[in-house]
């Protein structure tokens, strides 16, 4: 049994270093103007992630949250869609708190939270769930949470997942985001 746990996470951790090196690297700089691609972006002690020119990644999808079109604007980065941390929350009625000190975002929806670190493509959730233990498993969407304009963007995945993974809570087309509190 021991010997089938150590191959399945030999597995796993060959997977996600396969899943990282496989994106096309994005340039990000940081608040020392030094250029970082978002594949070095997995180590913990870059800090400040700063896009210093957006215009280039953001999409032209809407982004619409329980119905309501957001004046923002989603980008991409390596296939990952990342959208306003603080705009999508309140308009899910999560609650969210900037970290300055370690510049991370912590989401708090209805069952699960999160802490997203800048410059950190590395997610997962944990219940909030008084009595409970539960936390998912370590997911790289491709691209890390940035700070734009003093603005904290993260992967729009991690909304689906700190509300259980329901699929019907995200949707994405060629022009829309659609996000729906569970």
């Amino acid at each position: 049994m021991t010997k089938r746990i150590s191959i399945l996470v030999i597995l796993a951790a060959f997977s996600m270093t396969v899943a990282i090196s496989a994106n096309s690297p994005g340039t990000i700089t940081d608040t020392a103007n030094q250029s970082l691609t978002t594949q070095q972006s997995v180590r913990h002690d870059m800090t400040n992630y700063v896009l210093t020119d957006s215009s280039s990644y953001i999409t032209p999808q809407t982004l619409v949250v329980n119905g309501k079109k957001l004046d923002v604007h989603p980008l991409q980065i390596n296939h990952c869609l990342l959208v306003p941390a603080r705009a999508v929350s309140d308009a899910l009625g999560f609650t969210t708190t900037w970290h300055a000190d370690e510049q991370s975002v912590t989401i708090i929806g209805s069952s699960m939270k999160t802490t997203q670190y800048l410059g950190v493509d590395f997610s997962n959730a944990v219940t909030t769930i008084s009595g409970a233990d539960g936390m998912t498993s370590p997911t790289s969407f491709g691209a890390p949470p940035v700070l734009v304009n003093n603005t904290a963007y993260v992967p729009v995945e991690i909304f689906k997942i700190i509300q259980g993974n329901d699929p019907s809570t995200l949707t994405i087309t060629d022009t829309m985001i659609e996000l729906k509190k569970r």
